[in-house]
């Protein structure tokens, strides 16, 4: 058996964490659905278009930032993790 996805929600049983994770994988790669986030967050981010440009991301962090807040907007705001949006307000 794998580990748990630490950044899956509590509330979301095991047995869901391969719907949390396919629903994650799309939301991502959505334009709307990052257009949406981008505007809720401010959060901003270019993915690199080259080795330069992706070594100074993986120095300063912003693609870990970035993917960081969303999976946080997205858990909230898409899957639905009643208990985080509780928590944090």
């Amino acid at each position: 058996m794998s580990e748990r996805n630490p950044h899956m929600p509590a509330t979301t049983p095991d047995y869901m964490a391969g719907a949390w994770y396919d629903c994650l994988s799309w939301a991502i790669g959505e334009p709307k659905v990052r257009e949406d986030f981008e505007k809720a967050t401010g959060h901003r981010w270019v993915p690199p278009r080259n080795g330069i440009e992706a070594a100074i991301d993986k120095a300063t962090g912003a693609d870990k930032a970035y993917i960081d807040a969303f999976v946080k907007w997205f858990n909230e705001c898409v899957w639905g993790d009643v208990e985080a949006a509780n928590h944090e307000r």
